[in-house]
Parts: C-alpha cells; structure tokens; sequence
C-alpha cells in the first residue's frame, strides 16, 4: 500500500510542466490574418499568465479559440487558465475540445486527467494517464498520478504497479524532485532556474532521460535550438525508440528552417511508430516547405486514412493540389473539407481563390457571401468578393465591397484604397481615384 496519498499542492503545480512543448508545426507554411492574430493572443496570454494574471490570460485565450476554434493548442491553452483558476469543469470541457481537434494532445490529456481528479472522478482521471501512458510509455509523471488515482480508487494493486513501473526508468528520488522543480519553474516562465534544476537533475542521475528532454524543451523554447538538439540527441542515445524525442528533433529542425532534415528525421521516427500523426504532419509540413508537393499530398492522405474527418488534412492537400495545377483534385478536397466544417470561413476563403485561377468568379462570389453572411465584419471576404465583381465588369459591386473593406480596418487599407482607385479609373472617375491616391499615400504601410 502506498504511504500517502501523492495529490499535495506540490504535485497539483507539477502538472503545470507538460506546458513547455512545443507547438505543432502548422500544415502550411504560409498562415492567413486570423490565424497569425490567435498565435498572437496564445503569446499574450501565456505572458501574462506568467505573470500570474491568469484571469487576463484567460480572456487572451478565449479570443484565441474565437479566432481559430480548430486549433488544439489555443484550447488546451484556455482549458490550463480555467483550471489555475480552479474551474475544473470548464477547464475539462476545453481540454476535450482540445483532444477532438488533436488525439494526440498529450498537455491536454494529462492536465484533464488533473481535473478529473480534483473532482473526485477518479475513473476519468485513470482513463486519461492511460492513454497518456499508451502514448509516451515513459511519462513518469503519468505513473505517479495514475498511481494515486488507483489509490483514491482502493486499487492498491495497481497503484503499486504503476508505483514500480515508474521505478524501472531508473530515476533517483534526488532527480526526480530536481527534475519536478525544474518543471515546475519553467511552467511559471522562470526559464534559467529551470535549467539549474534540470541540470542538477542531469548530473544526479546521467541516464536520466526525462530531465534531457525537459531542458531540451526549454532550450527550444528559449531559441536555443543547437542546445536543444544536443539534449534531445541524449535521449535518443539513451532510449532510440523515444518518439516524444523523435517529434521534438523534428520539429526544432523546423524551426531551424532544417527541413530536409526533419523529413529524414520523421522518416526514421515513422519507420518505428508507424502513422503517428503528429510526425506525419511534421513531415507534410516539411516536405511542404522544400518544395516536396507529391511528398507531402502522401503525408496528408495517410493523416486522413487515419483521421477521416480531418477538414485541416482535405484543406492542406486541396492547396497542395492547387499548386500542382490539379484543380480538379483541389476543388473534391476542399468540397469534403467544407461538408465536414461547413461554418470554417477559411475553407470557403481558400476555395473563393481558386475558383478565381480556375475563372469561375461566381462560384468564388457565392462562397464569399456565405462568409459575408455569416460575418459581416470579415474584411478579406469583401476583399475576395471585389476581385471577383471585378473579374466580371461589375465595378460598382466591386467598389462597394473595397468600401466595405476599408470600413472594417482603416488602419490597415492601402492595398484597398490602390484597388478601389484603380476601378474608379476604369468608370471614368478620376477625381474619386485621385482622392483614392491621395488616401493611399496617406495609409502607406511604415
């Protein structure tokens, strides 16, 4: 029987470490407006949250799944907030979200597994470290609390085999808790404490391989990427099948622009965990960025052979297809990626453009006015809308929605005013064009 039960304020901040990963690397190199300003309120919000404003963190996030509802990270970010404040059910509701979008959220499972056991559901809490466990098999902090969840359970049994499981990852007492310090620390933005207490953690115990990945992350996180693969290479040396090591290589060789590179590194890493998601869109995104078209169409199909209702998959190889000139493969993905998300004003924005290459205008205007419909305050579908009016002599269409445009972001609006010139020329009214100019000028990007 265990000695006591292990869920203390300690442990309960300890569950704070697993924020240090790293994003996922985006399918596409290129990212659109709304996409960048969720990104930018991620960053803002974990700023603050540092800081300990977690309730302005919180708003931070909450505008962040507003503005990309489909990304996993922003869920999983908002779910963290709601829970440092305690607000258990609503934290397991975003990190739910979390996991739809993304199976393999790891940050999210564990920290609902957390919430589940503050709640006292000690079933759901089991459920959640097992499939943290079924993932990264060496998670020790998964042990530790599964084994209390058991405890709370009467399933000493278990709990005592989990308690030896996570003896068996030869970890000392002493750098384990140098090693929970560490994360603990991190968590809170304290990045150089952090990398004492790893490194104590390290020189404790030199097969310690957690404790590598763990500074490797901050290394990562702090853009010390040469650092960071130098950990990383550790603990694959100490442990080649270690696949949270193998994403983690891959994707700071991303961030190193390395993307040859990370392919080979997915390559190696897929040939031991066969169709991993995560490193499948790894790849696809690094194959996308070498030029690799065919390569990383191949990475997005096997994403959705797994995960048939991936819209994100049909929406990346609908743009790869496109830039094959596949138009035809192009438009079949991007109609199943609208029927299986059909209010996401992105995939309509991305099929508008291309019924524009393919001289379609109306289809491209019609699915501008859905999103028009939906939000009228979406500046770059009036934008899209007026090529299309454009494209078909309808000048004053086209000028109303430029007017429409501006309108929405004035600060922002010199390629409107240029555009909207330009049409008034075309009916002949240069002095509306010239004010245009003039206005152009004026709202010239510094």
């Amino acid at each position: 029987m265990l000695d006591k039960p292990i869920w203390t304020e300690q442990i309960k901040l300890l569950f704070l470490c697993l924020a240090l990963g790293l994003g996922r690397v985006e399918a596409a190199p290129q990212k659109d407006k709304r996409t960048k300003e969720c990104e930018y309120q991620r960053f803002h919000g974990q700023s603050l949250g540092k800081d300990g404003h977690v309730e302005a963190a919180l708003g931070c996030f909450s505008k962040a799944t507003l503005l990309d509802p489909h990304s996993s990270d922003a869920w999983a970010d908002l779910g963290t907030a709601q829970m440092r404040l305690d607000r258990y059910d609503q934290a397991i509701a975003s990190f739910t979200k979390a996991i739809s979008l993304d199976p393999n959220c790891i940050k999210a499972l564990s920290f609902r597994g957390f919430c589940h056991a503050m709640k006292k559901e000690y079933s759901k809490s089991v459920q959640d470290y097992s499939e943290v466990i079924r993932l990264n098999p060496e998670d020790a902090s998964a042990y530790t609390n599964r084994a209390a969840a058991y405890q709370r359970l009467g399933k000493e049994k278990e709990a005592r085999q989990d308690s030896a499981a996570m003896q068996k990852l030869h970890l000392s007492a002493a750098a384990l808790s140098y090693c929970q310090q560490g994360n603990i620390l991190a968590a809170q933005g304290k990045d150089h404490e952090a990398l004492m207490w790893l490194t104590k953690a390290i020189v404790q115990n030199h097969e310690y391989k957690w404790a590598f990945l763990s500074r490797a992350k901050v290394f990562a996180r702090t853009e010390k990427l040469d650092r960071a693969l130098s950990d990383i290479n550790c603990v694959l040396k100490l442990d080649p099948n270690n696949i949270s090591a193998w994403r983690l290589k891959a994707t700071v060789q991303c961030e190193q622009q390395q993307f040859s590179q990370a392919v080979e590194t997915c390559t190696l890493a897929l040939s031991k965990q066969k169709d991993d998601l995560a490193l499948l869109n790894t790849r696809a995104s690094a194959n996308w960025s070498v030029g690799n078209y065919k390569g990383a169409i191949a990475d997005y199909t096997a994403i959705i052979h797994a995960q048939p209702n991936s819209f994100m998959a049909y929406d990346s190889r609908a743009e790869l297809h496109t830039r094959l000139k596949e138009n035809d493969l192009a438009i079949a993905d991007y109609q199943r990626a609208v029927s299986l998300a059909p209010h996401d004003d992105r995939l309509l924005l991305h099929r508008a453009s291309l019924y524009m290459t393919m001289k379609k205008p109306n289809e491209a205007i019609a699915d501008c006015g859905k999103i028009i419909d939906a939000n009228p305050q979406d500046e770059e579908a009036y934008e899209s809308r007026a090529q299309a009016y454009l494209s078909l002599g309808d000048y004053q269409k086209a000028v109303n929605d430029l007017t429409c445009a501006i309108q929405i972001d004035p600060e922002n609006s010199f390629a409107d005013y240029k555009q909207r010139a330009l049409i008034y020329r075309k009916m002949n009214r240069e002095d509306l064009a010239r004010k245009d100019d003039a206005e152009a000028q004026a709202h010239t990007p510094h």
